[in-house]
């Protein structure tokens, strides 16, 4: 309540509590909406890109198919309220006007939840007239958010069958995701060359998606959840204690499902780009600290390929032994950093030991003497680099 009522003062809300009704028209501005439309790419995560079917080159003939192309309210997202869908760019009108209209092609193919097929013989025939079909699917923004969920976390209606339809063309295949949650793609993510999980990005998103598929813009974006295999996987989550039995071992009483891989699909903090990075020469200040004191650590991050990008590095923690279980991992920091090809950047965290406190069994939050394993990684699962610290008393 604190915290509320400082941002209050702050505002100025205590003096003036009424919305200025002139600040309406600055929502949609220039300004506003450059800033929706780099925040929307940003947030955007390439999962999947077999045979570098992205970006797409300019003068490329594109069937553009799916239930969320030409679509202005769903896009927007749980958290829209009321709305203006009529400010919206979707999907077809980003990419017509990146691409010319000569070059799009583009039919619904089924709506969001049905399980009526009739729009697929038209959808497969602009398919086989095109260079590469990009599909964009989803869920409708009421699917998820507060009080309103599915159960089913694979694509609702006809979609999914949309999908393996296309895949069966042969031609190159780019599914675009909209959701507001976890996606199970088990069924069709092999049949498809590139993957785009989207989200719900609202107002620019048919701009920003046409930034990523021309290569205007390198995809940086990283997953802020696990998605699963299946949603039978779930609770599915990074940071998970050590259960004693591992997950790879040819003993009888090894961790896993006699239907389905242990690891999820994607993981937490996964995410590609068009380029390739390389992590090198991890350095701690220090290899003990004390309870009030800092670690500094910096790692170099090499741009190989041939797109300048964003990379996000992760930093994780592990405490080795505690007084109570403690997680495999825990993410400690990340920071994103532009490094244009050819060249390498210099990373920095300082890591306080506070940050290393849990609750003990008495409910008080303690940072224990001992070592820690301090990992920088790609993602939960790709750690690249690896070190040890130790905690101890002061003095």
């Amino acid at each position: 309540v604190e915290r509320v009522l400082v941002l209050k003062e702050l505002l100025g809300l205590f003096e003036d509590p009424f919305v200025d009704e002139e600040g309406e028209k600055c929502f949609f501005s220039p300004e506003h909406r450059a800033a929706a439309r780099d925040s929307a790419r940003r947030s955007m995560v390439l999962l999947k890109n077999e045979a570098k079917v992205l970006p797409i080159e300019k003068g490329t003939k594109i069937a553009l198919i799916g239930p969320l192309c030409d679509n202005k309210v769903d896009v927007l997202g749980s958290w829209a309220g009321k709305c203006e869908p009529d400010k919206t760019i979707t999907v077809l009108e980003g990419i017509v006007d990146a691409y010319g209209c000569g070059n799009v092609l583009h039919t619904k193919g089924c709506d969001i939840d049905s399980d009526d097929k009739s729009g697929f013989e038209e959808a497969l025939n602009i398919a086989k007239q095109a260079d590469v079909v990009v599909l964009a699917v989803g869920e409708s923004r009421d699917m998820s958010g507060e009080a309103s969920c599915r159960s089913d976390l694979r694509l609702p209606g006809v979609q999914e069958d949309l999908i393996l339809k296309i895949a069966e063309t042969g031609k190159p295949t780019c599914a675009i995701v909209f959701a507001g949650r976890p996606i199970v793609m088990e069924r069709w993510k092999d049949s498809v060359k590139s993957i785009l999980f989207a989200g719900q990005t609202g107002t620019e998103t048919g701009n920003a998606v046409a930034d990523i598929l021309t290569g205007v813009y390198n995809p940086s974006g990283r997953l802020t959840c696990t998605f699963p295999h299946s949603v039978g996987q779930i609770p599915l989550y990074y940071n998970s204690l050590n259960t004693g039995r591992p997950a790879l071992g040819k003993t009888r009483f090894e961790a896993k499902y006699m239907d389905a891989p242990v690891e999820p699909a994607f993981c937490f903090g996964y995410g590609l780009s068009y380029t390739e990075f390389e992590y090198l020469n991890l350095q701690m200040s220090k290899k003990e600290i004390n309870k009030d004191e800092f670690l500094d650590i910096s790692v170099d991050v090499a741009n190989l390929g041939e797109y300048d990008g964003e990379e996000v590095v992760q930093l994780y923690v592990r405490d080795v032994i505690g007084t109570s279980a403690r997680p495999m991992k825990e993410l400690k920091g990340f920071k994103k950093v532009f490094v244009k090809k050819g060249e390498t950047e210099r990373v920095s965290f300082r890591l306080h030991a506070s940050s290393l406190a849990f609750h003990n069994f008495e409910m008080k939050q303690v940072v224990e003497n001992g070592e820690f394993i301090l990992m920088i990684g790609k993602n939960s699962k790709d750690i690249v680099l690896e070190d040890k610290f130790y905690v101890k008393e002061k003095g």
